[in-house]
């Protein structure tokens, strides 16, 4: 049985070099990221956010250019004004996303 005491505390926030929204369909959709090479995007699940993906970006960050995103509704992300609309309405958005050059500073 599911115990609260058993859950394994929450990481540190992860750590990012840049970060910014995109308004992209009504949506202002938080980025952040960090590294350079191969980009690697990062979702979070369920009820999280980009914040809790602390080990995955400190893990790839090395070698890759990560980007986290709080999809819509979560983290700093502003909620979509359909409800139904979840993560796969997030995927199509994300090339809109601004190169690392145009984050603002």
């Amino acid at each position: 049985m599911w115990n609260r005491d058993s859950v394994p505390g929450q990481p540190a926030p992860a750590k990012f070099d840049r970060s910014g929204f995109a308004n992209v369909n009504g949506i202002r959709l938080y980025n952040a990221e960090v590294g350079k090479g191969s980009p690697v995007l990062l979702l979070h699940g369920g009820l999280a956010k980009a914040d809790y993906l602390a080990r995955q970006v400190d893990a790839l960050k090395a070698h890759h250019r990560v980007i986290a995103v709080d999809t819509r509704g979560h983290g700093r992300s502003t909620p979509p004004a359909c409800p139904a609309a979840g993560v796969s309405a997030n995927v199509i958005v994300y090339p809109k996303i601004p190169p690392a050059d145009r984050f603002p500073r």
